[in-house]
């Protein structure tokens, strides 16, 4: 098994996706397992989004608009007649919203662990939309299912065994 991972400056854009499919092409026959970063400056928005979540809602809001924009724009631009990418990312961005319309707890570490990692969800879902639409049949593995860890957090580090 061969193991790709992409980060976010080679997945920045809707050509980024496409040379992704291009890359693991190369080795069609052979069983990929394939990770993929945020895209572009995502994780950035994403932690400017929980920090005005805590400050300013307004600033906020304006953070996740542009999220929004932006990840709509690469998946329009990688979208058929026939199948759309946009309608695989809405829920994301719905739960995303439900989050944060709701009061940030006192939790900061928490709350990092609760948004952030929407960077990801939705790169992920982008690029395997896209593939499956490509016809590079995958599997989309969601890593926080597969990674295990505790919630012993000590001034933002994990603690324990």
């Amino acid at each position: 098994m061969k193991v790709f991972k992409f980060g976010g400056a080679s997945v920045k854009d809707a050509q980024g996706v496409i040379n992704v499919k291009k890359i693991i092409s190369l080795y069609k026959n052979e069983e990929l397992t394939v990770v993929i970063s945020a895209m572009g400056k995502t994780t950035n928005l994403m932690e400017e989004i929980l920090m005005f979540w805590y400050s300013d809602k307004t600033k906020m809001m304006e953070k996740f608009n542009i999220l929004e924009s932006y990840h709509y724009q690469i998946a329009s631009e990688l979208e058929n007649d026939q199948h759309s990418i946009s309608t695989s990312i809405e829920p994301l961005f719905q739960r995303l919203k439900k989050i944060i319309a709701e009061e940030p707890s006192e939790a900061f570490d928490y709350e990092y662990d609760r948004i952030v990692p929407f960077g990801e969800y939705l790169s992920t879902t982008i690029v395997s939309q896209y593939l499956n639409l490509n016809g590079f049949p995958n599997k989309l593995l969601d890593a926080a299912k597969m990674i295990r860890t505790n919630n012993c957090l000590e001034k933002g580090k994990w603690i324990g065994t």
